[in-house]
């Protein structure tokens, strides 16, 4: 079919150029008149055109056609309509179909009109049959009544719904009532889960770890081949820098480096970094074996979750990790600049009494037994020591207003 559509269509071009030729050099096609006299240039180019249009329009109908029946079915619709055309000609201009007739004499008007009207309405009936029949489907895609919006879901179908269903069908009515309740239980069922899937959490994926960067993000590769730098929620792990920095970042690449995780998804921080709780391939949450191990604080300023400050007094009072050193620093406070008192010391010979004094009671803090509790303000607090020990462990920095490492300094 694309070749007998690809003939009408060259024959279209031809055909142009034809219309062309004769209205520019009428003269070259005087070897085809009987006559022999010349043709008029704009008969020429007219019925070169016309004719270029009729095989243009068949090859379309050749080409886009789903079967040659079919192909063959547009070919004679399409024949059907010149012919009709010719009909009306011949009604009103039969002089111009006395060529083609053998006696010279020429055709009645009927008979023209007769003629072509018979043959175009035979083309168009043959056509008809060719062509191939579209199912109608517009029963099956009409939509089913929503009940839904006759009766709210949590109650049976009213009765009105059940009315109307009974008038349309010749089911008893009981069994029609039946129906109707179970499509309004169907479409509530549906709602519910539509309502769940809406509210349900984080998303979860799974990526193969690539890279370590520190003691609380990495960076993994999707099954799509897709690199996701990952900061792990809920936790805030020691800077490379700080002391137990590099162990943190070694711990982690223990527990998952080259592993398959999954991540609990909780959206992105500031930086784009996917913020997520990470699983590994036993099911253990990594998130907390780090608090666990004191590798970690529980990040309170996000922390959703108090099972991660639970595991982090636990670490505390078994002196594991950072917890086994004095001078630890919070890590956020460590990223704005706040140093040990006693590179402070070091740096600074000519060190005040007070400073001396805060960073020897900041040594003494776990020997008293303080744990972080619900306490936020410094009226609250009943020592210095005790200060000292929710600014550095517990990480209340508003207990320190000037940020120069000395807790409420009304006491200390």
């Amino acid at each position: 079919m694309m070749v007998f559509g690809g003939l009408f269509m060259l024959a279209a071009f031809v055909l142009s150029i034809a219309a062309l030729v004769g209205l520019v050099s009428p003269g070259w096609f005087v070897r085809f008149s009987k006559t022999g006299k010349v043709y008029n240039r704009f008969l020429l180019f007219l019925g070169f055109n016309a004719a270029s249009v009729v095989a243009m329009f068949y090859g379309v109908a050749i080409t886009s056609a789903a079967s040659f029946s079919a192909a063959i079915g547009g070919v004679l619709i399409l024949s059907s309509l010149l012919l009709l055309i010719c009909s009306v000609v011949g009604l009103v201009f039969p002089g111009l179909f006395a060529r083609f007739s053998r006696s010279g004499k020429g055709f009645s008007r009927s008979s023209l009109f007769l003629g072509f009207f018979l043959s175009a309405f035979c083309s168009l009936f043959v056509g008809a049959l060719l062509m191939p029949t579209t199912p109608n489907t517009e029963a099956v895609s009409t939509p089913q009544p929503n009940y839904a919006d006759a009766a709210p879901a949590s109650q049976p179908a009213s009765a009105a719904v059940v009315g109307l269903m009974a008038a349309a069908d010749t089911r008893p009515a009981a069994e029609i009532a039946s129906t109707a309740s179970a499509t309004t239980q169907n479409v509530a069922q549906q709602t519910a889960e539509t309502a769940a899937s809406e509210n349900s959490p984080a998303a979860e994926h799974t990526c193969r770890v690539v890279g370590i960067k520190d003691g609380d993000t990495f960076t993994c590769l999707t099954n799509g081949r897709r690199q996701v730098t990952v900061r792990m929620a809920q936790i805030d792990a020691p800077e490379k820098g700080q002391p137990f920095g590099q162990k943190a970042k070694s711990t982690l690449s223990e527990y998952i480096y080259g592993q398959t995780v999954r991540l609990e998804e909780s959206g992105f921080d500031r930086y784009g970094r996917t913020l997520a709780e990470v699983y590994d391939e036993s099911g253990q949450n990594i998130n907390m074996l780090m608090v666990q191990a004191g590798m970690a604080w529980a990040y309170k300023e996000y922390m959703t979750n108090t099972a991660y400050q639970e595991m982090q007094d636990e670490a505390t009072r078994e002196n594991l990790g950072l917890w086994s050193e004095n001078g630890y620093i919070y890590p956020s406070d460590w990223r704005r600049g706040v140093r040990p008192q006693r590179e402070q010391v070091a740096t600074l010979p000519t060190a005040e009494p007070h400073q001396q004094r805060s960073g020897r009671l900041a040594q003494e803090r776990n020997a008293r037994g303080f744990s972080c509790g619900s306490k936020r303000f410094c009226r609250e607090m009943n020592s210095c020591a005790e200060a000292m020990f929710y600014l550095r462990q517990c990480g209340v920095r508003r207990l320190d207003g000037d940020n120069d490492g000395i807790p409420c300094e009304s006491i200390c």
